[in-house]
């Protein structure tokens, strides 16, 4: 069924959403964030945010994160 409400993103949209810190060891995470420790679904969440950051870390400099950063 299509969505007829869509509206494509914008580069600031999708800019907002990416992770621009590092998140950190899996336990601090889960406290952060209201995780189970001991949940899968936590542990997958947690690689794909590692994933993100990794990606973001090889896409851009860390002033250019900084930068990155002041868009909420």
């Amino acid at each position: 069924k299509e969505n007829k409400d869509f509206e494509e993103p914008t580069p600031y949209d999708v800019l907002s959403c990416l992770t621009k810190d590092s998140p950190q060891d899996f336990k601090d995470f889960c406290i952060e964030f209201g995780y189970d420790e001991d949940g899968k679904k936590a542990e997958k969440i947690y690689n794909a945010v590692v994933n993100e950051w990794n990606n973001v870390k090889m896409l851009w400099n860390d002033a250019e994160i900084e930068e990155l950063r002041e868009i909420n």
